[in-house]
């Protein structure tokens, strides 16, 4: 009867004690996991707001590098090349046609006229206007007028660095200067600077040539 009793008797204190601790300890590792799930899922997100800002920011850098013309008053998209890729080949071109402007002569004053003052002088600083009018007073287009000269350039190459500022150009080729009865070919080095400028109808390119110097023009076959 007693043993009867002793097993329908209710728990002792001691296992109420262990059922207890296990209810605590359950309730703190699902804690725990759940902590754990939370900083999976912040971590996820934040990687996630990580790309969009990142892939945000390459789609304006790429835009700010594309360079568009307008077309009948619609923006095309000239070039794919990044804008300092293409500032290169801008200086080179201006660098290029100065020097054709203001060397490229025929025998008619008119013609000179028109390429030196309506677009090699728009296209440098005042040390350019200078060098015309020294040439006007030494003769030098009297003489090309009076002998029937044609001369133009044959550009070899046109060197500018992008690096410094402003930056600085060499131009390297062969001047040509045909008469009745001769050809004489010279030849040509000049050196410059470049420095930024607005870009308008007659400076398409935005440069304005500065310091410039013809280095170099004796004959090398006559």
């Amino acid at each position: 009867m007693l043993e009867s009793l002793n097993k329908s008797s209710p728990k002792s204190p001691l296992s109420f004690q262990k059922m207890g601790f296990q209810n605590i300890f359950d309730l703190e590792k699902r804690h725990q996991q759940s902590q754990l799930l939370m900083y999976i899922v912040m971590s996820f997100c934040l990687l996630i707001t990580a790309g969009f800002v990142y892939y945000a920011m390459q789609e304006i850098t790429k835009s700010q590098d594309r360079i568009y013309v307008l077309n009948g008053g619609e923006a095309i998209m000239a070039s794919t090349t990044s804008v300092k890729e293409n500032r290169l080949v801008e200086a080179k071109d201006h660098v290029l046609k100065f020097n054709e402007y203001f060397f490229d002569n025929s025998p008619d004053f008119e013609q000179i006229k028109s390429n030196v003052e309506g677009r090699a002088l728009y296209m440098a600083d005042k040390g350019a206007e200078a060098l015309y009018k020294r040439f006007i007073e030494s003769g030098y287009y009297r003489d090309i007028i009076a002998q029937n000269i044609v001369q133009y350039l044959i550009t070899d190459s046109v060197k500018v660095n992008m690096q410094v500022y402003p930056h600085e150009a060499l131009y390297f080729g062969k001047q040509y200067q045909s008469r009745s009865s001769q050809r004489v070919v010279r030849a040509f080095r000049s050196r410059c600077l470049l420095e930024r400028a607005s870009r308008s109808e007659r400076n398409p390119h935005g440069f304005i040539i500065t310091n410039y110097e013809l280095l170099e023009n004796p004959i090398i076959k006559n």
